[in-house]
C-alpha cells in the first residue's frame, strides 16, 4: 500500500531527493567545486566535527547544474557554516573595488550638489513686491517697550516662517 504522506517541495522538484528518500539512499554530492575548492579556510574550527568547508559566495558559483538552482547546492551537500551570508540571499558581491565604489558616490553627491545649486541660482525673484511695514515693523504700535529700542519681539517680521526675535 503506497504511503499517503504529502510531497514536499524539494521533492516535487528534484526526483533525485525523491528517489533517495524513498529507498532510503544518500544522495552523493556532484559539486564540482568541491570541499577543498579553494577560498577562506579556518585554521582551527571551534564547530566540532563539522566539516570545515571553503567560504564561496553563491553569486560566484556558476547557475546551472545545481538542483536548488538559486542557492547554487546540490541535494545531500553539506550547508556553510555561514550560508546566511554566503548564500544567495546573503549581501550581493560588489565587482569593483573600493576605489571605484568611492569615486563613484563622489560623483553621485557631486551631481546632486550640482543641480541643487544650478536650481538655487537660476530660481525666480518673486513677481511681487514683499510687504512692509512702516515704524520699525509698527513695534510700539503692537505694545514693544518704548524705551528699549532692540525689543523686537511683538514686531511684524517680513517672514512668517523665521519671525525675527
Amino acid at each position: 500500500m503506497r504511503s499517503l504522506r504529502p510531497f514536499t517541495l524539494l521533492q516535487l522538484l528534484s526526483p533525485r531527493a525523491a528517489q533517495s528518500q524513498r529507498y532510503a539512499l544518500r544522495s552523493l554530492s556532484t559539486n564540482k567545486f568541491g570541499e577543498n575548492g579553494g577560498g577562506w579556510v579556518d585554521p582551527e574550527p571551534q564547530s566540532g566535527g563539522y566539516p570545515n568547508l571553503p567560504h564561496t559566495h553563491a553569486g560566484e558559483k556558476s547557475p546551472f547544474g545545481w538542483d536548488n538552482m538559486q542557492d547554487r547546492r546540490n541535494f545531500g551537500d553539506t550547508v556553510q557554516e555561514q550560508d546566511e551570508i554566503l548564500g544567495a540571499w546573503g549581501p550581493t558581491l560588489y565587482p569593483g573595488d573600493t576605489k571605484t565604489a568611492l569615486r563613484d558616490w563622489a560623483c553621485f553627491i557631486f551631481g546632486i550638489g550640482l543641480v541643487s545649486t544650478l536650481a538655487y541660482a537660476t530660481y525666480p525673484e518673486p513677481h511681487f513686491e514683499r510687504r512692509s511695514y512702516p515704524y520699525d515693523g509698527l513695534r510700539l504700535e503692537l505694545g514693544g517697550d518704548p524705551n528699549n529700542p532692540d525689543d523686537r519681539r511683538l514686531a511684524v517680521s517680513h517672514s512668517f516662517i523665521y519671525p525675527s526675535q
